[in-house]
């Protein structure tokens, strides 16, 4: 017959028995609700809508500049044209200077009234080292990097302000002999759009 149990003995805790593990701790699990949904694709619908019309003002702007430039001018040419698609403060683009003669395409900016900075542009030369060729011919600074390439901004032998750039097909050649800004200049440089 079983003795009965003190009441000592039936408050300890028998150590010869495993504890049982405890249970994890319930985890609460996210769920997304449908305001939550509405929310993203509304932000995402915005985003990539003002991503669009930052793309297609920017395609207008880009064709507006290139418009500018004579079809029979952009047919004749085997080379891309590059025009500024901004100018600085008293500058201006003039629509009427464009020509083309023995593959060179010419095209004329205007500032302080009557200066004019004079861009003529054709076929990239092949075989010619054009570093070289610009120790020889001009003073240049150092280059500076635009989207199109590196561009040399500096004074010619015969004291004229220049800006060259050699793109994978096109030499430009900027030229004044009126005072022009360097900043100015770069700035043109930099804004310089191609044609397709």
């Amino acid at each position: 017959m079983d003795k009965p149990q003190s009441r000592q003995q039936a408050n300890t805790l028998d150590l010869r028995q495993p504890i049982p593990p405890a249970p994890p701790p319930k985890r609460k699990h996210w769920h997304p609700n449908r305001k939550f949904f509405i929310i993203v694709i509304t932000l995402t619908a915005i985003i990539v809508l003002i991503l669009g019309i930052l793309l297609v003002k920017n395609e207008l702007a880009h064709r507006a500049v290139i418009s500018q430039i004579p079809v029979d001018i952009l047919e004749r040419a085997e080379f891309p044209l590059y025009v500024p698609q901004q100018l600085p403060d008293g500058f201006s683009l003039d629509k009427d200077s464009f020509s083309f003669q023995q593959n060179v395409a010419t095209f004329v900016v205007t500032y302080n009234y009557s200066k004019k900075l004079v861009f003529t542009e054709q076929a990239k030369p092949s075989g010619v080292d054009v570093k070289g060729l610009y120790s020889s011919l001009f003073r240049f600074s150092q280059p500076i990097s635009t989207p199109h390439g590196q561009v040399y901004i500096g004074r010619s032998v015969s004291g004229t302000t220049s800006a060259s750039l050699v793109t994978d097909h096109t030499w430009i050649l900027a030229a004044t002999d009126g005072g022009i800004n360097h900043a100015n200049l770069e700035q043109i440089m930099q804004q310089l759009v191609k044609s397709p």
